[in-house]
């Protein structure tokens, strides 16, 4: 995705392109992106694949997720930009590094 990005591809169509590589990944249903900071509320997917449910570590190999949605913010630059939400069970930590591309 970075190198679609350094490309100079409109940044709409590298939504679409990760959106589509996400729901992919994870069997998502749906995959959208808001364009707001991450809320820091409910359950959400750290960088390195870890879900969270508000401070807590959730184990995610034997319940599955916590919540029918699931933030998994994207970085870039050093900030958070936005964040995809609802993934599902999966490869967590593939998800967490296509969005920090």
């Amino acid at each position: 995705m970075a190198e679609r990005i350094s490309d100079g591809e409109e940044p709409d169509f590298v939504l679409i392109a990760v959106a589509a590589e996400l729901r992919d990944l994870l069997s998502l249903q749906d995959c959208r992106f808001v364009w707001d900071p991450p809320s820091g509320k409910g359950a959400w997917i750290e960088p390195d694949g870890t879900v969270r449910l508000n401070p807590l570590r959730w184990p995610t190999t034997s319940m599955g997720l916590p919540t029918k949605q699931v933030e998994l913010p994207v970085r870039g630059g050093g900030r958070t930009a936005s964040r995809p939400r609802s993934p599902s069970a999966g490869d967590l930590a593939s998800s967490s590094e296509l969005a920090s591309q």
